[in-house]
């Protein structure tokens, strides 16, 4: 608005006839010349796509297919060719009307600027390790999701993608592993202040994401243990306005969906668990081989329940436009942002729907003052069926396959208890839960330049808003299902309900509203005397918010058509509603000196004031030191500059802390009356019994309660060789978390009946190595880029409130975080010989039954056999490799991405169906060498204890993104610059799981459907990138 304005003004006064000025000679009136020529690489190979820019101007071209250009320009211009990863040329036109260029890689990786704590600084003068993923490499990823996007593409960055319902994010991260016992989230920066996810904002806005750890995040202070995330919005650049239109189809499947048993192999599985109990067969041989030949889908149905409710493709589309430029004095980058995610549900019922404007202004009104708009609003709407996720997955593996699905009339069969015919459940008959949620945004900031105070001299003041609005409608409606009646060929309706909501029509309205207020006054100074240069800034944050909400539910509405609260019954109606606030008080600042930029120093210091804990607990002192040493840059070094342009040595030590617990724990807290029918908690009083509702103590107060602190240490190496060809980063850290909040359950037993509260007694220590390595070239036109990352982390409880004599089994101390707890086995028992030839077992051990190893050698198999493992569903090390070409507009991008030394756990004990592999893979006494335990039911004694035979390998290779794409010449369309692509994602998995048919080792656990939710997808992507 403030440019279309601007812009009005100027108009007006152009056009105005009552005003008049000298006239000013300009470019257009200048004599003009014809320059052509051909702009080349170092191999004299032609750059297609390379920019030609008339210096001082907006006037310029791009070169065609074999490097040639022509531009018209004034006889006295100066041309500045540019081309990415090349250093930008400046040739005077001269008496001459041919210009060839030779263009030069770029050596001057060094001098690009990363976006760090409160400032920028340039890739060479870094002293902790941080890590940078720009624009380019962000839109290039298949994923609309922005979190899922990073992954195989930073060191040091632990991404798992475990799928989620549209709209929603289950991606997990953790910078440089696990190393709490509590939250390990990183911090996440929104264009200079803290936020939430970031997962759901457009790609196209998005300049770089940078990802602090070591003591380079340590300006963060005390909220910074768990690192860091820098994300930084696009803003204008100098030049002529340049239109984007960006738009991306999208088709996805399940990477892998779990194969259940069909109903011949369900019904010899049931068979043979009814004989090993004693019971007769409920199937019968001729039952089988009705099942088998599946002429008979109402007596002797064979239904999968993934296809008869899963399709097998969603659907999902992004359309942005965005127009960024400058005029005199005003930067803008304004976009727009429409994206629409379809579910894999046949019902299509299952969709998240968001529409995103952005506009970030700066206004510069003198050389002493500027102004920074920033807008953001967003409309999210995500709409799914009444019945969870969780339940619906669940019917999808459990329901038999021996009972119908679907009728051959198109009536849905009952499916399993209370009508579950998850086809049904997942359509809009069970209901809707739909969500809409709003956010508006707004940043101002105003820099002042006190250069006539002293040279080197600004300061910056920064108020940001945040309003959001949630509003929640859950409407749990009852279904129609029927059972076929043999003898008198009718269907029979019943009623299906959701066993967590009854069998009566009920609605739940929610509304949570969250204000969000950040205040920052910063000042910064930046000046180099001679061979020194001194920056720093000291600073002052304030932030606060709140957020409330309400819910209120009732349940016998009149009627589904519109679901109102107005229409329920008293019957069982609750309402409550939340209120918290929280505020933050930081006062904080940085000193960095260099010398020729050779010996390079950083310190900050932080104060941190958090509501979280008590009054003389809130504050903490957070310091951090960093250093770096420029070797490449010592006279003795000289002799290998040929080959050896950039080496320097970093090592640093922070101070940082952990606030992410539940807050107020120093305050004794109460809850009043049912609290939402969770805690029955209310008396009765008179003659004529009355309800009413009482407080009760909710926690055992301590005032002592204050952060989690973490001692980290960092030493890297980082390199140039070859003309900056080839460049690497490598990194050894170790990290101890201390005072973690953990209770005192072991040392003080059970029986004492004392309810403690948090205190801070846990230690975990953090370690392992991280390391990145590039290469890039150009040769016969070809450029290619290789380049790797890998990171190894490990961790290891220290300290926890252990009891003396605890089994060992049950030390957690010494072990890392989360680490199984098995019984250890040696393969099964293969014939009756060998049971009877084994003393320890469990008594009524059969063949084929688990082979459990008595590790205490008491002759017996207890709980005391059990062995505590060094693994967990949290990869020991994550790696990516990455690899482009690019050759005359055309660009081939690939990404795998892996992990290895993590372990899942696939075991399934429950009633119902089972997965393929307990079946194909079983014992039976045709086959003893079997992997997989007899055929066994619910709560088997013998074979669902959790062993080493339930825990697989959960290594794997990805390949995580492939791209194709290609830049039409500017001689077929002269009016914009086209780039049309194909991508694909999660397109292959080599990893130690096929065996099992359909388990995705990206996944965090297979028990019981606990984790194998709606899971990773595997996409195909068309798309075009248009630039005016």
């Amino acid at each position: 608005m403030i440019i279309l304005l601007i812009s009005a003004y100027q108009s007006q006064v152009k056009a105005s006839p009552f005003v008049t000025k000298p006239h000013m000679e300009t470019a257009e009136d200048l004599p003009k010349k014809v320059i052509k020529g051909v702009v080349s690489d170092e191999t004299g190979q032609g750059m297609p796509g390379a920019s030609i820019l008339e210096k001082g101007t907006t006037n310029g071209t791009v070169t065609g297919l074999n490097g040639e250009y022509e531009i018209s320009v004034a006889e006295d211009a100066i041309l500045v060719f540019s081309f990415i990863g090349y250093q930008s040329l400046e040739i005077p036109v001269g008496d001459t009307n041919v210009i060839n260029a030779l263009m030069e890689l770029d050596d001057s990786e060094l001098d690009e600027v990363v976006v760090v704590g409160y400032g920028t600084r340039t890739r060479g003068e870094l002293t902790g390790s941080v890590s940078t993923v720009n624009s380019e490499d962000i839109s290039r990823s298949s994923s609309s999701n922005l979190s899922k996007s990073l992954a195989g593409k930073v060191p040091g960055l632990i991404v798992a993608d475990r799928g989620g319902y549209p709209g929603t994010d289950q991606t997990t991260f953790l910078i440089r592993g696990t190393s709490t016992l509590n939250n390990n989230s990183p911090l996440i920066i929104l264009d200079g202040v803290p936020t939430g996810n970031f997962s759901f904002l457009a790609p196209g806005d998005i300049e770089s994401i940078t990802v602090l750890k070591d003591a380079a995040a340590a300006i963060y202070g005390a909220r910074a243990a768990n690192g860091v995330i820098l994300v930084t919005t696009k803003r204008g650049k100098e030049g002529k306005p340049v239109v984007n239109f960006t738009t991306s189809n999208q088709w996805g499947a399940f990477t892998r969906v779990p194969q259940m048993m069909n109903s011949q192999q369900y019904a010899t599985y049931k068979n043979e668990v009814d004989q090993s109990n004693g019971n007769p067969p409920q199937f019968s041989q001729e039952d089988i081989a009705n099942y088998a030949a599946g002429e008979d889908p109402i007596n002797y149905p064979n239904t999968n329940w993934y296809d008869l409710t899963m399709r097998k493709y969603s659907f999902e589309t992004r359309n942005s436009l965005s127009i960024s430029g400058a005029g005199k004095n005003v930067k803008y980058f304004i976009s727009g942002n429409q994206f629409d995610q379809g579910g894999l549900f046949r019902s299509g019922d299952l969709d998240f729907k968001q529409y995103q404007i952005r506009s970030n202004l700066d206004i510069k009104v003198n050389d002493f003052l500027s102004f920074g708009a920033d807008l953001y609003g967003s409309n999210d709407k995500r709409t799914q069926p009444g019945v969870d996720a969780g339940f619906i997955h669940k019917q999808l593996q459990t329901n038999l396959p021996t009972r119908v699905g679907q009728y051959p009339n198109g009536l849905y069969g009952i499916g399993a208890e209370n009508g579950a015919n998850p086809a049904v459940m997942a359509s809009a008959a069970s209901g809707f839960n739909e969500t809409i949620y709003n956010e508006m945004r707004g940043r101002f900031s105003m820099d002042l330049n006190l250069e006539k105070v002293t040279k080197g001299l600004t300061a910056k003041a920064i108020a940001r808003y945040i309003l959001s609005n949630n509003k929640g409608k859950e409407f749990n409606d009852t279904w129609t299902v029927y059972d076929y009646d043999q003898t008198s060929g009718e269907y029979i309706p019943f009623n299906g309900f959701n066993f967590n909501s009854g069998n009566f029509l009920s609605l739940r309205d929610s509304h949570i509203k969250t204000n969000d207020e950040y205040y920052s006054v910063q000042v910064h100074y930046d000046r180099t005397f001679s061979s020194h240069t001194v920056r720093g800034f000291v600073a002052f944050e304030q932030m606060s918010g709140n957020t409330s909400s309400f819910e209120a539910y009732k349940r016998d509405l009149i009627s589904a058509e519109h679901p109102s609260l107005f229409a329920g019954g008293a019957d069982g109606q609750t309402s409550t509603g939340v209120e918290s606030e929280y505020g933050r008080l930081n006062y904080f600042g940085s000193v960095s000196y260099d010398f020729q930029k050779k010996y390079l120093l950083d310190f900050t210091l932080r104060y941190d004031g958090s509501s979280v804990f008590a009054p003389d607990k809130q504050f903490g002192l957070f310091p951090g030191v960093s250093a770096g040493w420029v070797l490449s840059e010592e006279g003795f070094m000289s002799g290998s500059k040929m080959w050896l342009s950039f080496l320097k040595i970093r090592a640093s030590w922070a101070k940082m802390g952990n606030d992410r617990v539940p807050g107020y724990q120093f305050l004794r807290q109460y809850r009043y009356g049912d609290y939402n029918g969770q805690v029955q908690n209310f008396y009765f009083f008179g003659e004529n019994p009355t309800q009413y509702n009482a407080f009760y103590n909710n926690n055992v107060p301590n005032p002592n309660i204050t952060w989690e602190t973490a001692d980290s240490k960092n030493i890297g190496l980082s390199f140039a060789m070859f003309g900056d060809k080839l460049s690497g980063d490598f990194n050894y850290f170790y990290q101890k978390r201390s005072n973690i909040l953990i209770q005192r359950n072991a040392s003080i037993p059970d029986y004492a009946a004392i309810q403690l509260p948090q205190e801070n007694l846990g230690i975990v220590n953090s370690f392992g190595y991280e390391t990145e390595l590039n290469y890039s070239d150009t040769k016969g036109g070809i450029t290619y880029r290789v380049g790797g990352n890998f990171t190894m982390a490990q961790n290891k409880i220290v300290y926890m409130d252990e009891a003396a004599n605890v089994p060992e089994y049950r030390k957690q101390e010494g072990h890392p975080m989360n680490s199984f707890v098995i019984y250890p086995s040696d393969g099964l028992f293969k014939t009756q010989e060998e049971v009877d030839q084994t003393e320890a077992k469990l008594p009524g051990t059969k063949p084929g039954d688990v082979k459990y190893i008595d590790t205490d050698g008491d002759g017996q198999i207890t709980g005391s056999d059990q062995i505590r493992k060094y693994t967990s569903p949290v990869p020991k090390f994550q790696y990516g490799l990455s690899g482009a070409l690019m050759y005359k507009g055309f660009e081939l991008n690939v990404l795998f991405q892996g992990q290895g030394g993590a372990e899942i756990e696939v075991r399934y004990d429950n009633e119902g169906n089972r997965p393929v592999f307990e079946y194909e893979q079983r014992w039976t006494p045709d086959n003893i060498d079997a992997a997989y335990p007899r055929a066994f039911g619910l709560n088997d004694t013998y074979n669902s204890r959790l062993s080493n035979i339930w825990i697989r390998n959960a290594s794997f290779v990805r390949l995580k993104d492939v791209e194709v794409a290609y830049n039409i010449p500017e001689q077929l369309v002269k009016f914009a610059r086209i780039r049309v692509y194909v991508r694909g994602s999660n397109l292959v998995t080599f990893d130690h799981m096929k065996d099992l048919k359909g388990f995705d080792p990206e996944m965090n656990r297979y028990y019981n459907f606990e984790a194998g939710l709606y899971g990773p997808l595997k996409t195909y992507t068309i798309g075009a990138n248009i630039q005016l």
